[in-house]
């Protein structure tokens, strides 16, 4: 959604706080969810060439990756949890956890 008039933001978070005083909502339970997808697996180097303005319709992954799906959350008194992972295999191992949790702690 683009908007470009300021008062809609002003509002929207006016009525946020209205709801939050009205229910007692304190910052330890007001979170941020940050959601996102990435594809792991073999990288293999390739080039697409397609018009500038249809670039972002276009999606390569290649039989050797999956998709990952990240998330990632916060509350208002500015405690992060720990990411969660959802892989479509059925175990992982923990040593992989460590270094993707690792390198998501520094996004």
């Amino acid at each position: 959604m683009k908007v470009e008039n300021p008062d809609v933001f002003i509002n929207y978070f006016r009525r946020v706080n209205k709801i939050r005083q009205k229910w007692g909502i304190i910052n330890e339970d007001f979170y941020n969810i940050n959601e996102y997808g990435c594809a792991i697996g073999d990288k293999h180097l390739s080039r697409v060439i397609v018009l500038a303005e249809e670039k972002d319709a276009f999606i390569k992954i290649d039989g050797n990756r999956e998709w990952v799906i990240i998330i990632k959350y916060i509350n208002a008194a500015g405690r992060a949890t720990a990411p969660f992972l959802i892989f479509k295999k059925a175990s992982l191992l923990k040593d992989l956890y460590d270094i993707i949790s690792d390198s998501l702690m520094t996004c």
